[in-house]
């Protein structure tokens, strides 16, 4: 680069739209045990949660299985104190899921 030259502008990715939800669910780590987590927010790529046990390292694959029965696979990307992000190995269908939920409360509150 040439003397005084500025590098190109970059522009930070757009983080894709979040489905706020708070879903109990069951992590298990590529090292950690299982434990229970909630499931704080969800998006096609993504979910943040909540862990009250040991959480997973940073790097680590995880395995997470809904209150649905839907099971998710991705790798830890952050942690901040018991909350975390986890990165998606495959997309998500995000509406499919909010339907799934809604007819599970749905019928939960009929019982």
């Amino acid at each position: 680069m040439a003397p005084g030259a500025q590098p190109p502008p970059t522009s930070p990715r757009p983080r894709e739209a979040r489905a706020r939800i708070c879903v109990a669910a069951r992590m298990q780590g590529s090292y950690s045990g299982e434990q229970p987590i909630t499931v704080r927010d969800i998006s096609q790529f993504g979910l943040g949660g909540e862990a009250t046990a040991l959480m997973a390292d940073i790097g680590e694959d995880v395995t997470i299985v809904l209150a649905s029965g839907d099971t998710l696979r991705g790798e830890i990307r952050w942690i901040d104190g018991d909350t975390f992000g986890l990165r998606l190995a495959a997309p998500l269908d995000v509406a499919r899921l909010a339907s799934v939920n809604a007819l599970r409360q749905r019928l939960i509150a009929e019982a």
